[in-house]
């Protein structure tokens, strides 16, 4: 049975693309008109888009987009502001598509995206987890200050181990954890029932990584590219928890460590990537604390060199010769001046250069 061309004609869909839309006037054309610029047969996909509540004028906006672009098989439903974890939840529930995607009402996709993935949807249709690149916009004040561009290498595994090597990878720049670089089998998210919890400020990665767990195959697909639009003055969710940063991403790491463990990856090199994860963390953490909080760069310091995770972990932090690479060798040896120290340098380097911040980060 030739299921792509039964798909042309309306029988199933393969794509679902769900938007949470909260007050996304003035950006959710520019996404629509990327979509609609890939120029799908309309027959094999359908974009779900969750108006979460919007007190401006995106329901009118959805409407119009709807009437301008007759081509994109829209399908709107408006519900109680619910946070984007339950706009994206609902749009699941209304999802037929063979496969999810999911895209923010403020970014855009990049040329070809979406043909790429029907070509290859079609040509590895056992493969369970699909990722690609991006390219950063970094914004301040409304502003662009540069772009960066984040590609990944064509591959396909088949075991746990290799799925989770990718992941560590992909996580270093960060890519891994995001959701709106994937195309996931919707059975497995149905099976499972895999959904968004507002209880993590990182509910991308914790919803990746719970599909990871059920899935027996990874790919990535190399020379697209998701445009995202990174607003460095935002108060973003991960702003607003701050003083749990650490224990937050600490929490991330853990789930990795305990995964590895179960699955007995005894590979020391992929426990030293996941230490140079969890020493990011670290340093983010750092970064976060104000002179005029409670508690001070040095006592988080203490509390890490308490920490479990810290001392499991502490023997694969190696230095290298990054600044990030550098932050693990001191924070390996307990040097809290030097670390601290370090801790400050990349802070001005982030102030002044976000896109060599970007640069360091991957590296």
């Amino acid at each position: 049975m030739d299921i792509y061309r039964e798909q042309e004609s309306g029988e199933f869909l393969i794509l679902s693309i769900i938007i949470a839309a909260y007050n996304a006037e003035r950006t959710l054309g520019r996404l629509v008109k990327s979509i609609a610029d890939q120029r799908l047969n309309r027959c094999v996909y359908e974009l779900i888009i969750v108006n979460d509540g919007s007190t401006d004028g995106t329901a009118e906006e959805i409407e119009a987009l709807q009437r301008m672009y007759s081509m994109v098989p829209i399908k709107k439903v408006t519900i109680p502001n619910s946070g984007v974890c339950g706009a994206r939840n609902r749009g699941i529930t209304m999802a037929k598509g063979q496969y999810i995607t999911f895209a923010d009402s403020d970014d855009y996709y990049g040329d070809g995206v979406l043909q790429c993935a029907m070509n290859t949807f079609r040509k590895f249709p056992d493969v369970e987890l699909w990722k690609y690149g991006n390219i950063e916009h970094y914004f301040e004040h409304g502003t662009e200050l540069g772009n960066r561009k984040n590609d990944v290498p064509g591959t396909i595994v088949y075991t746990p181990k290799a799925s989770v090597d990718i992941m560590l990878d992909m996580e270093k720049v960060p890519l891994f954890g995001y959701v709106w670089n994937s195309f996931y089998k919707r059975h497995i998210i149905e099976i499972f029932n895999i959904r968004f919890s507002g209880a993590y400020i990182m509910e991308d990665f914790m919803f990746s990584f719970k599909y990871l767990k059920h899935c027996s195959s990874v790919g990535t697909m190399k020379g697209i590219y998701y445009h995202y639009m990174l607003e460095m003055d935002k108060e973003s969710l991960s702003k607003q928890f701050e003083s749990q940063y650490y224990e937050m991403y600490r929490l991330k790491v853990a789930h990795i460590y305990q995964y590895m463990k179960a699955i007995d990856i005894q590979d020391n090199a992929m426990y030293r990537k996941l230490a140079d994860l969890y020493v990011r963390y670290i340093y983010s953490s750092l970064e976060r604390i104000q002179d005029s909080e409670i508690i001070s760069r040095r006592e988080r310091l203490q509390e890490v060199w308490q920490d479990c995770l810290y001392r499991v972990l502490r023997p694969y932090m190696c230095l290298s010769a990054s600044l990030i690479g550098i932050l693990s060798g001191l924070l390996k040896y307990h040097l809290s001046a030097g670390a601290l120290f370090c801790v400050h340098l990349i802070s001005f380097v982030k102030r002044h250069c976000a896109v060599l911040f970007a640069t360091f980060k991957s590296r």
